[in-house]
Order: C-alpha cells, then sequence, then structure tokens
C-alpha cells in the first residue's frame, strides 16, 4: 500500500497541473483502495504549490473571491494560486484591487465595490437556526453597511 502511495505521489507531480491526475489514476489503483489512494494523490498535488501559513480566515475569504465566486467572476488570468499569491503578498483585498489597478487596466470599474458585496454576502449570509427555527444572518450585520443592503436579503422575517 505504502508503494501506491509513494508512485500516485510521484505520479501526481510528473504529470503537471491539469484534471490529468483526476481521469487517470483511478484506472491504476484497484477498486478496493482506489477513494482513499485518489484523495490522497490528488491532495498532495494539490497542496504542493498552495501554503496558508499565516492565513486568517478573512485572507482566505478574500483569496477565494478574488479567484472567482458565485457572487463575482474573476478578473482575467485570475485563479486560485495568482489570489494567493496576492494575498499573501499584500494581505487585504483592497491592498490587491490597488495593485492590480496600477499595474493592470482591465480592473473593471465597479469591481471595488462588487467586490464588498460579496464579502458581506459572504460573512452576513441568511442561514437556519436550528434552535430558534428561523432563518437568521450568519453573523450580526454591522453599522457599516449602507442603506442598500437589499442584497443580503430581509432581516429577520
Amino acid at each position: 500500500m505504502a508503494f501506491c502511495f509513494i508512485n500516485s505521489y510521484v505520479l501526481s507531480f510528473s504529470l503537471g497541473d491539469g484534471p490529468v491526475p483526476a481521469l487517470l489514476l483511478p484506472e491504476i489503483f484497484a477498486s478496493r483502495i482506489r477513494a482513499k489512494a485518489v484523495a490522497l494523490s490528488l491532495g498532495m498535488h494539490w497542496n504542493k504549490d498552495l501554503s496558508f501559513a499565516g492565513f486568517t480566515k478573512q485572507m482566505i475569504l478574500e483569496m477565494c473571491i478574488l479567484s472567482g465566486c458565485d457572487y463575482l467572476q474573476s478578473l482575467p488570468g485570475m485563479g486560485l494560486k495568482r489570489a494567493l499569491a496576492l494575498i499573501k503578498r499584500f494581505t487585504t483585498y483592497d491592498q490587491v484591487i490597488k495593485h492590480l489597478r496600477y499595474n493592470i487596466s482591465s480592473v473593471p470599474p465597479l469591481y471595488e465595490e462588487s467586490f464588498k458585496k460579496a464579502l458581506l454576502t459572504f460573512q452576513h449570509q441568511r442561514v437556519y437556526d436550528t434552535i430558534t427555527e428561523k432563518i437568521v444572518h450568519l453573523s450580526d450585520i454591522s453599522e457599516n453597511i449602507e442603506d442598500d443592503g437589499d442584497f443580503l436579503g430581509p432581516y429577520p422575517f
């Protein structure tokens, strides 16, 4: 079994980025260990370049939004690795956007405002509270949200 894991580790790096490891590895391993072996090898493959040392919850959230989410498309050429590197270097999204505006002209004029709305949506999304049996916001809505906070949904019902 160790031999299989070592081979999957080497194989995942030698194949490079992309969907190739996910397509090839299930065919290599026996069905009784396939799920664990593929999960381990793909985890190693993805984590080789991603290090979240020193990251806060807020930095991870901002990195994910920068790389693209349901509420905001990513900028051209912005993926998870580039967003990680930029957040690691500048620590906050507003500094990242300022850097991109000065170095890349492809930042849309309303991108920062849309980014703030996406951030607020993730922080204050509506969830079902099993104790009170009501729909509530995930965290209390701060006073600094503008009057146009309708995108967060009604509060309370």
